[in-house]
């Protein structure tokens, strides 16, 4: 984590890195005072989708915290749920997900058109899709489940 030298003090506390092994992946934390990061690979292909508190078909995940709280996920396939949050697509895909207190941001890689469905607490006031208002999805109030529609190639969704 790279960072400059404050000009009224020292560098802040190091980050500490601790490696992790479970049967069919590798990965590591890293812990910078109340914040930490998991970077998770999956090693084979036969491995458990149940790894580090998230459960998975991701050829790879990283997950970052703060406070305890999950500030940010990543992951490489279809579906990623734990810690708080539950994503699954309609096909393998490149995800990015920012939860906020109300909504969540975002970043999609499709190689296809794909439907992207993840837990929301309740229905949302608008979706945006790359900055426009979309009518492209739907929200089951008895599962609390938001299904958006996203274009093939990179897309932004912004859910408030």
């Amino acid at each position: 984590t790279p960072e400059a030298k404050p000009a009224t003090g020292d560098f802040g506390d190091r980050p500490v890195t601790t490696r992790i092994d479970a049967k069919g992946w590798i990965g590591a934390k890293t812990a910078r005072g109340k914040a930490y990061d998991l970077a998770m690979f999956r090693l084979d292909r036969a491995a458990s989708n149940s790894v580090a508190g998230f459960d998975t078909d991701a050829s790879r995940f990283t997950a970052s915290f703060e406070n305890g709280k999950l500030a940010k996920v990543y992951f490489e396939g279809s579906s990623l749920a734990g810690n708080g949050i539950s994503v699954k697509a309609s096909l393998p895909l490149t995800l990015a997900v920012a939860p906020k207190a109300i909504g969540a941001d975002l970043e999609i890689k499709a190689a296809k058109p794909a439907e992207i469905t993840f837990a929301a607490s309740a229905q949302p006031a608008n979706v945006l899709l790359n900055g426009v208002a979309s009518k492209a999805w739907k929200y089951d109030a008895g599962t609390r489940m938001l299904t958006v529609n996203v274009p093939e190639g990179r897309a932004h969704v912004t859910v408030r």
